[in-house]
């Protein structure tokens, strides 16, 4: 009866520790997240930028290109 009672104790401890762990794991991942999603975007404008930049000094490039030959 004795080692019921521990092994009945043991579980809802265990059960207890992983409910804490879950609750701390789901605060940090809220956390994150917009975090994750502001550097997302910010990424992205960089990389339309670079793109954008990199079309306009090809388009230059062809320009300066014709008026030497």
């Amino acid at each position: 009866m004795l080692a019921q009672w521990n092994c009945r104790w043991a579980k809802l401890a265990l059960e207890a520790i992983k409910a804490s762990i879950e609750n701390v794991s789901n605060s940090a991942s809220d956390f994150v997240s917009p975090s994750q999603l502001q550097l997302q975007k910010i990424m992205h404008t960089y990389n339309v930028t670079v793109c954008i930049l990199n079309n306009m000094l090809e388009g230059m490039n062809k320009s300066i290109e014709q008026n030497i030959r």
